[in-house]
């Protein structure tokens, strides 16, 4: 960075560096909060499949106990078996359990989330300043391309002379 105050010119660079970390960090914190926000509404759906599935599963048990061998379950209901509708129920429980740890997770990895951006020196005045030399650059890229372009041209123009050799 050149400036004329090189007092200034430390300021800006650290205002810089500050300024855009805070940018990262607050992308960072949305697209965060956006997968929290999509899971805890996966979260209250699967809530109300689960809920839905203990209604069907109490209306089996409703009219009494359910003994251990199985002798008093009751017939098919809207084509469910009272079996049926306990798998059924214990696999949505299963699938709410994993979303609430997944969810637990992800809270918790909020957390503990590191820092985007690491500024590893702060920006310090020089006791020699360094600005390019621009003469300097300017006279070593044209002797730099006069020396390299001829290197270049001459298997080129090998190449196209071999594959269309001129006929005198």
């Amino acid at each position: 960075m050149r400036h004329t105050n090189r007092e200034d010119a430390r300021d800006i660079a650290a205002e810089v560096a500050r300024a855009y970390r805070e940018y990262r960090e607050e992308l960072e914190s949305k697209s965060i909060d956006k997968i929290l926000l999509e899971m805890k509404k996966v979260l209250r759906e699967q809530e109300d499949t689960l809920e839905d599935s203990r209604g069907v599963l109490e209306r089996y048990t409703r009219n009494g106990s359910i003994l251990l061998d199985g002798s008093n379950l009751p017939e098919q209901e809207e084509g469910q078996t009272y079996a049926n509708a306990k798998r059924v129920f214990e696999t949505e429980l299963g699938i709410y359990e994993q979303i609430k740890l997944k969810l637990l997770e992800a809270e918790i990895a909020r957390a503990n989330v590191p820092e985007a951006i690491v500024v590893h020196d702060d920006p310090v005045i020089s006791d020699t300043p360094v600005s390019p030399n621009v003469t300097l650059n300017l006279v070593l890229g044209a002797a730099g391309g006069l020396l390299i372009s001829p290197l270049l041209a001459l298997p080129l123009m090998w190449w196209l002379h071999r594959r269309n050799p001129v006929k005198v």
